[in-house]
């Protein structure tokens, strides 16, 4: 499995090779950027999977948290879940979740599952609060490394599943 906490570096001609602090504040390892000393290049970061920052830097300021799930859920709401937008779920068995907490920061939410167990997100479950049900077309069941997208809906008060 591809670690998400890893990415490369592409270099593109024309300008001025990096300095120092600039390598520090990108985390871009030394070695490749003095392998260009002396030479115009532009740092270009691409997704590789083999070094650097976490997923949240790549995607632009995602808060993540990882939470291990023994049994199913209703109205979850995980350690760190008020601000984060990135929920890496590992459930120790295949599972459902009914309802997630309404009580956030953020209205958008990405629910990935790290584990080779199903994680299946109800869909307009009556187990939970009916401000925390999630509503789409049907369930959505994530195998390992699948990831969902949920906006918080103000009009309906529900979570609503946008890309899979």
């Amino acid at each position: 499995m591809p670690n998400p906490k890893d990415w490369g570096l592409q270099y593109r001609a024309g300008v001025a090779a990096p300095t120092a602090s600039q390598i520090a504040a990108q985390r871009i390892p030394v070695a490749a950027a003095a392998q260009q000393a002396g030479t115009a290049y532009e740092l270009e970061p691409v997704l590789d999977w083999e070094n650097g920052p976490d997923l949240a830097d790549v995607l632009g300021g995602i808060a993540a948290i990882e939470a291990a799930v023994a049994a199913s859920q209703n109205d979850w709401s995980p350690t760190g879940w008020y601000a984060a937008n990135l929920i890496l779920v590992d459930p120790s068995t295949s599972l459902t979740i009914t309802g997630l907490d309404s009580n956030t920061s953020r209205a958008i939410k990405y629910i990935c599952n790290v584990s080779a167990n199903t994680l299946t997100l109800a869909n307009n479950s009556s187990s939970s609060l009916a401000a925390n049900r999630m509503v789409g077309a049907a369930a959505v069941a994530l195998a390992q490394n699948e990831v969902v997208q949920l906006i918080r809906d103000p009009v309906s008060a529900r979570w609503r599943f946008v890309l899979r």
